[in-house]
């Protein structure tokens, strides 16, 4: 459909196609409930205990939830289009995305810290904080010692790996692809970051989820590459609590004091982050910008040529052959010049 035409539809028309895009995008939302439904209803059937076998019912539920959300979303997506955006990195973006990570995990222990002051002086506020801490906590109901050690090693997988590439799936393949067919990124982007928040249960987790949710938005708009979501989403989880998480399971003795002193540094290096992962955030928009600039010129030559096609995805989805804004620039030989 061209660019022309979604401009002329009717109102009514365009009213419906939205209903249904919100529609698709939420469907990807209900699989993944779903399948937390289904492995939650799993061990009920066996009788086993979910705060001892944690690890692998949230391993059972992402087994199940990968492939019926890729399923669903090749099902959904329009005829010849990517089911998401699954653009190539290159090694300036993989390094803006790391360093985006550790400053995000950053910003969340600064509203983590805040909001243990904000506790200090609201007793509803640190009944929340308790209830998120519990939460979070592996080891909240259950001592390590009660888990088994295949356990402890599917909840690392799990958490740090399939559960940033099911969320990733869903909330940005699923949500905020198919919004953006549609709608304003900016909109599609305060939508599926504001679900994602939503979804993450705790009024103290919804907070930072939100704040996540939002980032993630941008730089999988800016990248058009769901691999930069992915990696850092599994860099979240596994500096954020997956490797303490796994010192804390005695697996590998007693690593207590490292675990502490693990937990004290990564704090500093989180904080020191901050500034340079909006730094490297602005760096990506750039480059988006400087990639649409591109586009637009090879667009106007196409079109003067009479090989223009107008399509309102090429609007938001950069030219592959695009030079990198970082990029050399060759110098132009005597033979060129001529």
């Amino acid at each position: 459909m061209s660019d022309n035409s979604v401009r002329k539809e009717p109102f009514g028309l365009k009213i419906a196609f939205s209903i249904i895009d919100i529609l698709v995008a939420l469907g990807a939302v209900v699989i993944m409930i779903a399948a937390q439904f289904v492995a939650v209803i799993t061990f009920m059937i066996f009788d086993a205990n979910p705060d001892v076998l944690d690890g692998s019912q949230s391993f059972l539920y992402v087994v199940i939830a990968i492939p019926a959300l890729l399923i669903y979303l090749r099902l959904v997506k329009p005829k010849d289009r990517p089911m998401f955006m699954n653009g190539k990195l290159n090694v300036v973006q993989i390094i803006f995305c790391c360093v985006i990570a550790l400053g995000l995990m950053g910003i969340v222990t600064l509203y983590l810290v805040i909001a243990g002051f904000i506790a200090e002086q609201f007793t509803t506020v640190a009944g929340e904080l308790d209830k998120y801490s519990d939460a979070v906590d592996r080891y909240s109901a259950v001592t390590p010692a009660e888990i088994p050690a295949f356990d402890h090693i599917l909840n690392f997988i799990a958490v740090c790996f399939l559960v940033p590439v099911t969320e990733e799936l869903t909330f940005r393949a699923g949500i905020l692809h198919t919004l953006l067919k549609r709608f304003p990124p900016i909109v599609a982007i305060l939508v599926s970051g504001g679900i994602f928040g939503l979804l993450h249960g705790f009024s103290i987790q919804i907070g930072y989820a939100l704040i996540a949710g939002f980032f993630l938005g941008w730089v999988y708009y800016y990248t058009k590459s769901i691999k930069s979501t992915i990696l850092i989403h599994v860099l979240f989880n596994l500096f954020g609590s997956g490797i303490y998480t796994l010192m804390e399971s005695g697996l590998f003795g007693d690593l207590t004091e490292i675990g502490n002193t693990f937990n004290t540094y990564s704090m500093l290096v989180e904080f020191s982050f901050i500034i340079p992962s909006i730094i490297c955030f602005l760096c990506l928009r750039a480059m988006y910008k400087d990639s649409i600039k591109i586009n637009t010129l090879n667009a106007a030559a196409s079109e003067s040529s009479g090989e223009y096609d107008p399509d309102p995805v090429a609007s938001f989805e950069p030219d592959k052959d695009a030079p990198s804004p970082f990029a050399p620039v060759k110098e132009e030989t005597d033979n060129e010049q001529a």
